[in-house]
């Protein structure tokens, strides 16, 4: 039988480096190593961190407030953020604090030194928003204080008694008053100064003409450029006078007064930022049209021409964009020549809405330009011929052939207080006639007075031959619209077109040689004379066209005009006669 010396041998080559320590801290490897039988003690556990930010219990001020820690930024809102005992008060900046207070030892309202505090409220005892305070000990210096004589700088502007202009010493033991020149530029202040003692040289006793005599760069005609009098800061010595000098200089043009190359009448250089010529214009607006250059962030499609920017007038197709719209404007029809419509109607027809006015037409194989009335019974209607009482015989018996020829146009659409025909007369078709009387505005339509579309000049030939139509066998044309008011001598608003007179010789003949005397030409209305309705004088009453009563003079009545005495005699009293 082998010893227990022996037994315990072999257990501990078997178990060797795996000794086991019990839960009770017991050596229970009976190796003899530790023979305590005692308990260990465990060590302390560390400080919670109950919010999560990083910072435990023992030095976050607020541990239930992630947001509260050392080192978190101060914000306005009643609480101390970082934990260094001072609520809404910084050394940085802090959300909407006024700072940086500075503070102010002698309660002169002005800081100095580098300390800064940030606060959130308006004021803070012993702190202030002003600096430059060069004595914080001294409330009597500080700056904006009066200079005196006293051997310091009271303003805290590095300038000591007599050499600070702001020296006031009325009231100092031998304190003089005087005019000198300061600045040594040649020209006495014009205010007063103070020396604390007499100077070497005596000061005069009168003002001067300087108004800085603490800067040589101003005095009267600095700017030369601009005055020869006015006295001026001119710092660059360029000509012109700064344009926001210290108070008591009068302004000048420079708007940069450091810079000699920048002054008015400086030729400009685009797009660099500087406005070069004080112009005070921008300096990405080299066209002068008011708007800037796109490649400079502006709207400005073409900067080197005025007429093109946005809200110009775009002109229809001719491959510009003036307007700056992106496109070239198209031609609406009638606008130009190069898109000219039918008529007014048509121009009615695509543009509805259209305004009066001047456009292009092509009823055929001529394009012109003709009047276009929008206003009356439906508008379309184009103006083909006014006559006017212009003291100029026109449309008399003698030039009645002015109402036939073809080719012929009369006066200017331009004039149209003139007598004019247009090419219409001839070339526009229509069924339907207006009459309007000017400058009163009365006027009368009628509708369907040819069976087919024809024009105005072929309708008078077509009523006024050998077997004409006259009033005693046909009878007039029924207005259809209007402002006529039967009254006076008119009795009839009914249209007629070269109607025999009825007071004369019998029968209706108008034939080429217009035998009857007082026969019209052209169109009339019904008006009374000394038989009275039906229509019996169209030729001197109520006529639009030429009669042989006055066959060399200008009929004054203008159609319907004198019967209802509408500006009779009045100059340039005109019928306009229209198409549709």
């Amino acid at each position: 039988m082998r010893s227990l010396g022996a037994a315990l041998a072999v257990v501990l080559v078997a178990c060797e480096g795996a000794a086991t320590i019990d839960k009770a801290g017991l050596d229970t490897d009976l190796a003899g190593v530790d023979t305590d039988v005692g308990v260990r003690e465990s060590p302390a556990p560390p400080p919670p961190d109950n919010d999560g930010d990083g910072y435990a219990a023992d030095v976050d001020c607020n541990d239930q407030n992630p947001l509260v820690h050392p080192g978190a930024a101060e914000a306005c809102n009643g609480t101390d953020d970082d934990c260094d005992a001072v609520i809404d008060q910084s050394e940085s900046p802090i959300p909407a604090g006024l700072g940086p207070l500075r503070r102010d030892e002698d309660g002169d309202g002005y800081g100095g030194g580098d300390v800064l505090r940030w606060v959130c409220a308006d004021a803070a005892e012993g702190w202030t928003l002003e600096e430059g305070d060069c004595d914080d000990t001294d409330a009597d210096r500080h700056p904006g204080a009066v200079e005196v004589c006293n051997g310091v700088d009271d303003d805290c502007d590095d300038l000591v008694d007599d050499d600070d202009a702001g020296l006031e010493a009325a009231d100092h033991p031998g304190a003089v008053q005087g005019y000198p020149d300061g600045d040594g530029d040649g020209f006495a202040s014009k205010r007063p100064r103070w020396a604390c003692a007499a100077p070497t040289e005596p000061w005069p006793t009168t003002p001067g003409a300087d108004c800085a005599d603490d800067d040589a760069s101003t005095f009267p005609g600095a700017a030369e450029a601009e005055s020869a009098s006015a006295c001026r800061r001119d710092h660059d010595e360029d000509g012109y006078g700064d344009a926001m000098p210290p108070a008591g200089v009068s302004a000048g043009k420079d708007c940069d007064d450091d810079a000699p190359l920048i002054h008015p009448g400086v030729e400009e250089v685009w797009y660099d930022g500087v406005d070069a010529d004080c112009d005070g214009r921008s300096d990405d607006d080299a066209d002068r049209d008011g708007h800037d250059a796109q490649a400079r962030g502006g709207t400005d499609c073409d900067d080197t021409d005025p007429t093109i920017h946005p809200g110009a007038t775009d002109i229809p197709i001719d491959g510009i964009d003036q307007d700056c719209s992106g496109q070239d404007a198209p031609c609406l029809p009638g606008d130009l020549e190069a898109c000219p419509a039918q008529d007014c109607a048509d121009v009615q027809a695509q543009r509805p809405g259209a305004p009066s006015g001047v456009y292009w037409i092509l009823p055929e194989f001529t394009k012109f330009e003709a009047w276009c009335d929008m206003d009356h019974d439906l508008g379309g209607w184009t103006l083909v011929m006014v006559k006017a009482n212009d003291n100029t015989n026109t449309f008399t018996w003698y030039n009645r052939g002015l109402w036939d020829n073809r080719n012929l146009e009369v006066g200017s659409i331009d004039r149209r207080t003139y007598d004019m025909r247009s090419r219409a007369w001839w070339e526009v078709e229509g069924t339907d006639l207006l009459f309007v009387h000017q400058p009163d505005g009365v006027w009368a339509a009628y509708r369907d007075v040819a069976l087919a579309p024809v024009t105005v000049g072929r309708f008078v030939q077509l009523r006024s031959g050998s077997s004409g139509t006259c009033y005693g066998n046909s009878g007039g044309f029924r207005m259809t619209s209007g402002t006529i008011r039967v009254q006076d001598d008119l009795c009839s608003t009914d249209l007629f077109v070269s109607p025999q007179d009825q007071d004369g010789f019998s029968g209706c003949s108008n034939g080429a040689n217009f035998t009857p005397r007082q026969d019209t030409w052209g169109f009339a209305w019904s008006a009374d004379n000394t038989n009275g309705c039906p229509l019996d004088d169209p030729g001197r009453m109520s006529n639009l066209g030429p009669s042989s009563d006055q066959p060399s003079q200008e009929d004054g009545s203008v159609g319907f005009g004198r019967p209802l005495k509408l500006n009779v005699g009045a100059v340039r009293t005109r019928m306009e006669v229209y198409v549709r």
